[in-house]
């Protein structure tokens, strides 16, 4: 959490490079949405407590993804659609 900007990004293309090459699951737990998209097949969004799944969304992006794709119309649409998700769940 306390690491700058470029940093993150670069752990993040290497973790997506790992998978690819291991091809390992992984579960991550983050606020990040950003984050949760680049480096997620399938995100969760959760309700307050007690949790329960609020809205499930397979990750439109493909096994190769770069940086780039997080400032793509789409991707900026998936992000509305999660922060979307996310006021649903809070307010239940």
């Amino acid at each position: 959490g306390a690491l700058d900007a470029f940093t993150k990004e670069d752990l993040w293309q290497t973790m997506t490079e790992l998978k690819n090459k291991e091809n390992f699951t992984c579960i991550l737990i983050t606020h990040d949405l950003r984050e949760a998209v680049f480096l997620a097949d399938e995100i969760l969004v959760l309700t307050g407590r007690p949790a329960k799944v609020q809205y499930k969304l397979r990750v439109p992006l493909g096994k190769n993804r770069k940086i780039e794709d997080l400032y793509s119309t789409d991707t900026a649409k998936t992000l509305t659609l999660l922060r979307k998700q996310i006021e649903i769940g809070q307010v239940r």
